[in-house]
């Protein structure tokens, strides 16, 4: 899932964290990235190769609607 607003802003990455379940907005991916970007956004895209920087979560997390994750036990 690409962001949705592809403005001509420089974002910083704030977070990256790959899980074996991410829960985001009812949905449920499977071994995938969570970016959470500078301005709030966040970005989900299937886990193809590490990426430095990048968090690991053994399980699944859910991603609220203010972009903070929690770990699911």
């Amino acid at each position: 899932m690409e962001r949705s607003d592809k403005k001509n802003t420089a974002l910083w990455v704030v977070h990256r964290i790959m899980a074996h379940r991410i829960i985001y907005q009812g949905h449920c991916y499977d071994m995938h990235v969570a970016t959470i970007y500078s301005d709030g956004s966040c970005s989900l895209e299937p886990f193809v190769h590490e990426t430095p920087n990048t968090q690991f979560c053994n399980g699944t997390i859910t991603i609220n609607k203010n972009f903070i994750a929690t770990f699911v036990p």
